[in-house]
């Protein structure tokens, strides 16, 4: 019989949630049935998911509200993306009558989870398994399986005329909202930008606050991407993670979403994120620097043309074969058949 995978996600952008869904169909031995609350920069069910299972709640019906709410009920594998979603599953109409379903639940969250870590090691001990970005790997006081937000390259058409890396270099940044720019050091990104501008041939393309598919157009365009450049600064407050580390926890936030995206569009990508050998991942590519180092790294690059242009190759390739929707759809499906096979069992790490 076949197995049936529920994914649920409170909207649709967090995990690359659509990506997902699209990488777990690729396998057909599994039913994959997908419900997202609300649909978020997304205009439409085809553009959400790109899949006819898909199910946005804010838009259903009361038959389809229903139909779901069995579906999950009945699932056999339940992927949960993110606490809020751990918080409005029971919500969905019929839910609240399955089966008990912790134990076959499995969480993608961020370092937010890890904030009261005590709390989720209990509580993360009821559930099948934790997917967390693996630059946290070093920090979790919680077993978890690392796990890269999956990038669909077919969202934007191929380019059929490589980049020339001989004359302007063009050099993208996409922050997101304006509150994230503070986080990703967007002001300071621009000071070294604007300098450099008088003694190089570059040219500035940020992408602040355009629609998702036009920062894709910036990114396959750009030579150079920089995903952020902050000072250490740490962001969980947990008292218990600040005794672990005397009192300062060094996370800048990790090489995600964006930053992949750009490897994968071909931009040599730059970074003062954090990053954590693992043993799901090989080590990523990406140019790893440090707020005082940044400036030089970034005159390295324009100063080898021909390094530049070979990063950009290997860039392209590791992000393709490593955050692409057939490694991400066997990253889950292996786990969940070992899980079958009692192979897998949560502990804590510490």
């Amino acid at each position: 019989m076949t197995e049936t995978i529920a994914v649920y996600g409170s909207r649709p952008t967090l995990c690359s949630a659509p990506d997902l869904v699209k990488a777990l169909n690729l396998y057909s031995d599994f039913n994959i049935v997908s419900l997202f609350a609300t649909t978020g920069p997304y205009k439409d069910r085809d553009n959400l998911a790109r899949d006819e299972k898909s199910v946005i709640w804010s838009k259903a019906t009361a038959k389809e509200r229903k139909k779901i709410g069995r579906q999950f009920s009945d699932a056999d594998h339940l992927i949960l993306l993110g606490t809020s979603a751990l918080k409005k599953i029971k919500t969905v109409n019929g839910f609240k009558r399955a089966k008990p379903w912790k134990s076959r639940a499995m969480i993608v969250g961020n370092g937010s989870l890890l904030d009261k870590p005590k709390h989720w090691n209990r509580e993360f001990a009821k559930f099948d398994a934790l997917y967390l970005m693996p630059d946290l790997y070093k920090y979790s006081m919680v077993d978890f399986i690392p796990y890269y937000p999956l990038f669909d390259s077919t969202r934007i058409e191929e380019s059929t005329k490589d980049l020339d890396f001989s004359g302007t270099l063009t050099i993208s940044h996409s922050p997101g909202k304006e509150a994230a720019q503070k986080r990703k050091g967007s002001r300071a990104i621009e000071k070294v930008i604007s300098k450099l501008s008088k003694s190089y041939p570059i040219e500035w393309k940020p992408a602040y606050g355009i629609p998702y598919i036009d920062t894709l157009k910036i990114k396959q365009q750009s030579h150079i991407f920089i995903d952020q450049v902050v000072k250490n600064n740490p962001t969980f407050h947990s008292s218990e993670l600040k005794d672990r580390y005397r009192g300062k926890i060094p996370y800048n936030g990790g090489l995600a979403k964006s930053g992949l995206e750009a490897m994968g569009l071909g931009c040599v990508t730059i970074t003062t994120a954090d990053i954590a050998d693992n043993p799901y991942y090989p080590f990523p590519p990406a140019i790893f620097t440090d707020y005082n180092k940044f400036e030089d790294d970034l005159v390295s690059l324009f100063e080898d043309r021909e390094n530049l242009a070979s990063l950009s190759k290997i860039h392209k390739k590791w992000a393709r074969e490593y955050v692409g929707l057939e490694f991400g759809g066997k990253h889950f499906t292996t786990h969940i058949r070992m899980e079958n096979d009692g192979f897998y069992k949560h502990k804590s790490r510490f």
